[in-house]
């Protein structure tokens, strides 16, 4: 009974209509998450956008990362939690208390240093394949091995690889000085 004296059920709806709603909402939610991808996050719209649409390109695309910020709470969190955890566990066990202290604490940031180590290894190889695509690297021959040319002379016969005057090598890409036997070059990184 209510205020009023009248009888209001608990359910607003039976089981069955939140699961329909919950169906079309899912169905909406896979529509909707396709459009985005093929529209919004298109690979033609990588630095087209400014401003709020800018970061939230980034952010649905994963350019920026939000990992290594709650990491870094987290490891507070604990931090802090190992040290007044182990300062009240001292009244009943000093040398409990101490081991949670220091052990606890040692623990902590070498698991949040090996969590931070991945992501700094992903950040770096993001960050290489970035220059590297700006500066104009293409792997010419990503997965057939048989068909790599095998030795310089192959590709020098080619022309790619000689300058204007026929003396020394040069980069196909920015036309940058080379050594005869540099697989990258030093100015754009890109394969020789």
């Amino acid at each position: 009974m209510s205020y009023y004296g009248t009888y209001y059920s608990t359910e607003l709806y039976p089981e069955s209509t939140v699961l329909i709603f919950l169906g079309i909402a899912a169905l909406l939610s896979v529509i909707g998450g396709i459009a985005i991808y093929f529209t919004f996050l298109s690979r033609k719209n990588e630095y087209r956008f400014k401003g709020f649409w800018g970061k939230l390109y980034d952010f649905l695309s994963f350019h920026t990362l939000l990992i290594d910020s709650i990491l870094k709470i987290l490891y507070l969190i604990a931090a802090c939690f190992m040290t007044i955890g182990g300062f009240f566990l001292m009244f009943s066990s000093f040398l409990g208390g101490l081991l949670m202290i220091v052990g606890g604490n040692v623990i902590t940031r070498v698991a949040y240093e090996f969590a931070m180590l991945l992501i700094i290894i992903c950040q770096n190889t993001t960050q290489l394949n970035k220059t590297l695509r700006s500066n104009g690297f293409k792997e010419e021959y990503p997965h057939d091995a048989a068909s790599r040319p095998d030795s310089r002379e192959t590709q020098a016969g080619q022309g790619s690889f000689t300058d204007q005057n026929g003396s020394g090598f040069s980069c196909p890409v920015c036309g940058a000085k080379t050594g005869e036997n540099d697989a990258y070059c030093s100015s754009c990184g890109a394969k020789l």
